[in-house]
């Protein structure tokens, strides 16, 4: 008999205390209980040590009820220790302060993390008022928190980011407490719909300004806003950069700060102030204050307080422009960034340069930002090198 065969041959045991048998490199133990048969992995490469182990779970096999089971399998496992308690009301603060989470993760993402917990943890109030720590959390009710989440008719991409927020909030803090079950882990994801910001022609930004400039069309702080949209428009920056931007930032005609978004990250970026946008900058003078170094004064001061009443305010503007987005499109002011990044490609940009001014890499371009219509790829025909074949 070969050496495999030897080790792959299981191993008798005394009557209804079961047999060991290698599976793969390691030795598993097989028994039954009330006729059904288990098999338990008994973690080690030697005979010896398995017939060991295996006489640790003895007391398993013996046990008559499914308590005395559960007490001795977690016995037997070692897992019978005390539970470790991490209240609810206190478990975002703890996965936040946690030096195991990504230290680099942006303020504005760990906000929505926040809303994400809190949101559970208020269901779990009104739907299981007896589960306080976070460890008595299941499958069961993870499962049911997930159903109640995709009846409010979401996006998969919606769905996905919350499951996976409460999913990572979850294993930090488990790191700490030596846990290595998680009950977020088993929920499968949706498949998502990729959406991308629609990219605006330049009929399409007249039409914007057209409305922004429509004396009977009310938007709070008007006049700033509309220099918002001129900063997107011309700069590519995103909303919270361009209600943010200071004068501090401007020098020799060149706008440096590093974005909200990847500020974590050491992105600094350098954006070339246009004609236009000098002449607006010029303009927007008569708004500085002396305690204020920002361009736009008053939205900013809105935005420090509470960000969603100028997005609503932005918002305003581009539904009433009636511009149609394709199917997978979604308009907002983030177009302005692809609407400039593809411009900025149709002109002969070089993409390193445009990796500079943007702070978005070369791939991350290619892939979300960058959006060339038909009319522009026949144009590039003259530049497909011919044979004589």
């Amino acid at each position: 008999m070969t050496q495999s065969t030897k080790s792959n041959k299981k191993s008798k045991r005394q009557k209804g205390q079961g047999c060991i048998f290698k599976r793969g490199k390691n030795y598993s133990l097989q028994y039954y209980v009330n006729g059904k048969k288990k098999v338990v992995s008994l973690k080690t490469t030697l005979e010896s040590e398995a017939k060991a182990r295996a006489k640790e779970y003895l007391p398993v096999i013996e046990a008559k009820t499914k308590e005395e089971i559960a007490f001795h399998v977690a016995q037997a496992r070692n897992l019978a220790k005390p539970k470790a308690e991490v209240p609810l009301d206190e478990a975002y603060q703890e996965f936040y302060s946690s030096k195991s989470r990504k230290q680099s993760t942006s303020e504005g993402t760990l906000e929505n993390y926040g809303r994400i917990f809190n949101r559970f943890k208020n269901w779990i109030k009104s739907n299981h008022p007896n589960i306080t720590n976070l460890f008595d959390l299941d499958h069961e009710i993870t499962d049911e928190y997930a159903s109640y989440l995709w009846k409010f008719k979401i996006s998969e991409n919606t769905y996905n980011y919350h499951i996976a927020a409460l999913k990572l909030i979850h294993n930090v803090i488990s790191l700490k407490h030596h846990r290595s079950s998680n009950p977020w882990n088993h929920i499968a994801k949706k498949k998502e719909k990729k959406k991308t910001h629609k990219e605006l022609n330049k009929k399409e930004v007249g039409k914007l300004f057209e409305i922004i400039n429509d004396e009977k069309f009310y938007l709070k702080d008007k006049e700033q806003l509309r220099f918002v949209f001129t900063l997107g428009v011309n700069t590519g920056m995103r909303l919270a950069d361009c209600i943010l931007l200071k004068y501090s930032y401007i020098k020799n005609d060149l706008i440096s700060c590093y974005p909200k978004k990847t500020i974590n990250f050491d992105v600094k970026v350098m954006i070339p102030v246009t004609s236009k946008l000098s002449e607006e900058l010029e303009k927007a003078k008569k708004w500085q204050q002396e305690d204020s170094d920002y361009v736009v004064p008053l939205i900013a001061e809105r935005y420090l307080r509470n960000p969603h009443g100028p997005k609503k305010d932005a918002m305003k503007v581009f539904n009433k422009t009636g511009i149609v987005c394709g199917k997978n499109e979604i308009l907002g002011f983030h177009s302005l960034r692809h609407t400039f990044i593809t411009e900025c490609i149709k002109n002969g940009m070089n993409i390193h340069t445009l990796s500079e001014i943007t702070g978005d890499n070369i791939r991350t371009l290619e892939k979300y930002y960058i959006h060339l219509r038909e009319e522009t790829i026949k144009k590039s025909v003259g530049k497909i090198p011919s044979y004589n074949i």
